[in-house]
């Protein structure tokens, strides 16, 4: 059984450096984002996540480059996964726009504290009894992205590919091997039919596990109808084994300071989402309403952002005055 690893955003636009390190320095400004995400408000041990970026261009070589940190924090029930990561981006011109190519690598630390559960068969009935201890257990993985993207002035569009490696670790527990590398659980499953009394545990049934390698999609443009009003779709595709995503959005913007749409996730619902831009500060807010799944028990999903930019020309020299000789 494999459980989705990659964590949807309601502002996915916003993180698009998240999905495709590719998109670092894209606005050729110095960005700093924060995310917020509390889904399933109303159930018990709900998943909350955090997503801090922040990336920036440079001039190397006379070449246009980009920088970026990614630090992202889970929390799923009795779950506690973290990734810190450094990206890079190498941007070339291309026709309207730029072409660009990024990498990020960094390090997962996963952990799992159940402390103890079983779950145990009817004593009573001739059947089979089955069993399910879990450990405790943490560790690190190495993690590699990479993708590429195409930026205009309005249009983008890009592909990349998140945990190329499918960083693998070990699923022991305490009991068996004495550490817990990465992950731990075991199996156990005891014959209790007549006849049989031999209730020895069965060793774990898989050894190794791995976080599976994804692919996303994400393109959006701008459709200015008249000034100061701009329609922005945007689309996400992410696949990976057994699962698919497709996550569509219209956002309007009106004199590129305040923001508002509706979003459309498969397989789950509908997000309602309004910023606003105030200069170098950017902010918003989105409420998911799920009719699918485990949401649709809850008080729906809210989401938080954070946006500050910083014009990168602060980093040039300053232009020294002169006199002209011809005005002497």
């Amino acid at each position: 059984m494999q459980a989705q690893w990659n964590a949807p955003f309601s502002h996915y636009w916003m993180a698009k450096g998240y999905y495709n390190p590719s998109f670092a320095g894209e606005d050729s400004q110095i960005r700093a984002t924060v995310l917020y995400r509390y889904q399933w408000t109303g159930i018990k041990n709900a998943p909350q996540r955090m997503l801090i970026t922040g990336d920036m261009p440079f001039l190397f070589h006379n070449r246009l480059h980009a920088a970026g940190v990614v630090a992202y924090y889970d929390v799923s029930g009795t779950f506690r996964n973290s990734l810190l990561a450094a990206q890079y981006c190498l941007r070339q011109p291309a026709g309207k726009g730029f072409l660009n190519i990024g990498l990020q690598a960094g390090v997962y630390n996963l952990a799992f504290d159940p402390g103890s559960i079983s779950i145990t068969g009817d004593h009573t009935q001739q059947d089979m009894r089955g069993t399910v201890e879990v450990y405790r257990a943490s560790g690190k993985v190495f993690d590699l992205n990479a993708g590429i993207s195409w930026i205009g002035d309005n249009s983008f569009a890009g592909i990349s590919a998140m945990h190329t490696g499918r960083p693998r670790f070990s699923v022991f527990s305490d009991s068996i091997t004495g550490n817990t590398p990465i992950a731990s659980n075991t199996a156990s499953i005891t014959d209790a039919s007549p006849g049989n009394t031999n209730y020895n545990d069965l060793q774990p049934n898989s050894t190794d596990s791995f976080v599976p390698r994804s692919y996303i999609f994400i393109a959006g443009c701008n459709i200015r109808l008249f000034y100061p009003l701009e329609i922005k779709p945007i689309v996400l595709l992410e696949t990976e084994p057994g699962d698919t995503q497709v996550l569509t959005t219209i956002r309007l913007e009106y004199d590129k300071k305040y923001s508002g749409g509706i979003s459309w996730r498969k397989g789950d619902g509908y997000a309602i989402f309004t910023g606003a831009n105030l200069e170098d500060l950017e902010f918003g807010y989105a409420c998911s309403f799920h009719s699918k799944g485990m949401g649709k028990d809850s008080r729906g999903s809210h989401e938080l952002y954070l946006r500050y930019n910083i014009s990168s020309c602060i980093f040039k020299s300053a232009r020294q005055p002169h006199k002209s000789i011809r005005l002497l």
